[in-house]
């Protein structure tokens, strides 16, 4: 019977693991209505109904984005809106998810080179830094080889492990960062 008390211990794991799982796994969005609507006219035979379909299709599609109820977006600007969004906490919305099958969409969620707009201390060696873009990062920590920041200098973000970032700037060491604004 000894094995027994081991059973509330693997039972209350494996549901937190599914939870960990349900919880990173990002659900696949349905398509806009204007779009299915447009694939579904491929499947139809008769020339003459296909582009009638085709035609209607369009129009819908037309009309939902006019009227901003469907949006389109091409790859530059998911990949401009990842960057502005860079060091928040965000769900997962289908476009902006990490998961791509393109290694080249993935690399923005890693890092963030960019250019230091302002910096001002703000007491005990820690430091208040607008880069490009207006956001707005602070250190959270202090390290002797950390160059103090100056509007112009080049500037890395590096994503850290459990949501933790590090902030570089020029050649100097990094230290731990915030997104704040």
């Amino acid at each position: 019977m000894p094995k027994i008390r081991y059973l509330p211990v693997a039972l209350g794991v494996a549901v937190c693991s599914a939870a960990v799982l349900a919880k990173n796994s990002a659900p696949t969005p349905a398509p806009a209505k204007p779009l299915v609507q447009l694939e579904n006219c491929r499947v139809v035979s008769d020339p003459a109904v296909r582009l009638s379909c085709y035609d209607a299709a369009v129009e819908a599609l037309t009309a939902a984005t006019a009227k901003g109820d469907t949006v389109v977006i091409d790859r530059a600007q998911v990949h401009e809106a990842r960057r502005g969004l860079f060091g928040f906490s965000l769900p997962q919305l289908g476009f902006l998810s990490s998961r791509s099958n393109n290694p080249d969409d993935n690399k923005d969620d890693r890092s963030l080179e960019t250019k230091i707009v302002s910096a001002r201390p703000f007491g005990y060696g820690l430091w208040r830094i607008q880069i490009e873009g207006g956001a707005m990062w602070e250190t959270t920590a202090v390290d002797p080889g950390f160059t103090d920041p100056t509007p112009g200098s080049d500037a890395l973000i590096e994503r850290g492990a459990f949501g933790s970032y590090f902030l570089k700037v020029g050649r100097g060491q990094r230290v731990k960062a915030k997104r704040v604004q």
